[in-house]
């Protein structure tokens, strides 16, 4: 061994152990702050929490506005086909620099952007959400560089950064025996158009919602509640829970519940994380 040579190498590695040091901090979203997208392009990726990132860069940086902040450069919209609008949003993430006069870092860039409006089954769809889902997106993608989240982007993840919630595949009919009850079934799908059609029995007034899914059956509510709750979900992707019933005129599949499923990166805010890396 060349002696001469050994304390520069113990300087590079040292040095490259201060480089990492935050990095290797945020590189690991916890459990709780991975979630399965279950919708889109990015079905079966994994989505992080952006309270997380957040918290993370607390943690390293110390308060937003003292530690760590971010600035809005500019957000935008640009016209695509059939009426649908994307917002896109650019920001700037800056760090505190340890030592000296702790000044602040140069600018780092993230680039997001989310849909405006956007087209569905039941027609043009504006989201009044579209630019502050885009500046989240941004945000996301400036914290990269730091790290943050690295181990998800960089398939380090348990599942190999997918989902570790199995997500059946669209229309597919899982059964679930309830005790002595009738079959109950489990459906992922597309709603598509809701309709409505009212009436008088011998019981009184009766309203029946109604809407054909993506695998062409079509599923009813006389519950005015979960009728409702198809109407807001027209033209989305939704988790289904019915019942198969024999009535006069056939078999009908009547829907127990409805709840939307995760679009691609939308956390429990309602808020967009964009693309896998």
């Amino acid at each position: 061994m060349d002696i001469s040579k050994e304390p520069t190498r113990i300087a590079k590695t040292t040095q490259e152990n201060i480089n990492m040091a935050d990095w290797n901090k945020l590189k690991t979203p916890p459990d709780w702050a991975k979630h399965g997208i279950k919708g889109g392009r990015l079905r079966g990726m994994t989505d992080i929490n952006p309270q997380w990132r957040y918290a993370a860069m607390t943690e390293v940086y110390g308060p937003c506005g003292q530690g760590w902040k971010s600035e809005i450069k500019r957000v935008w919209r640009e016209e695509v086909t059939d009426g649908q609008v994307f917002a896109f949003a650019e920001v700037n993430v800056f760090v505190r620099l340890k030592g000296g006069d702790a000044v602040w870092s140069a600018p780092i860039s993230g680039i997001g952007g989310s849909m405006l409006v956007e087209k569905e089954t039941a027609g043009l769809h504006a989201n009044d959400e579209g630019y502050k889902m885009a500046i989240t997106d941004a945000l996301s993608v400036a914290l990269k560089f730091l790290g943050v989240g690295a181990d998800v982007y960089c398939g380090m993840a348990d599942d190999g950064g997918k989902s570790a919630l199995k997500i059946p595949a669209p229309a597919m009919e899982k059964k679930k025996k309830l005790g002595a009850e009738t079959d109950k079934f489990t459906l992922i799908c597309k709603l598509g158009a809701v309709f409505n059609k009212q009436g008088v029995s011998a019981k009184g007034p009766w309203k029946r919602t109604y809407s054909q899914a993506s695998d062409d059956q079509y599923y009813q509510t006389f519950d005015t509640n979960i009728g409702a709750e198809m109407e807001n979900l027209a033209g989305e992707e939704v988790s289904i829970i019915y019942k198969l019933e024999k009535g006069p005129k056939g078999e009908s599949r009547n829907v127990l519940s409805i709840e939307p499923v995760w679009e691609a990166g939308e956390d429990q805010d309602g808020e967009a994380e964009g693309e896998p890396f």
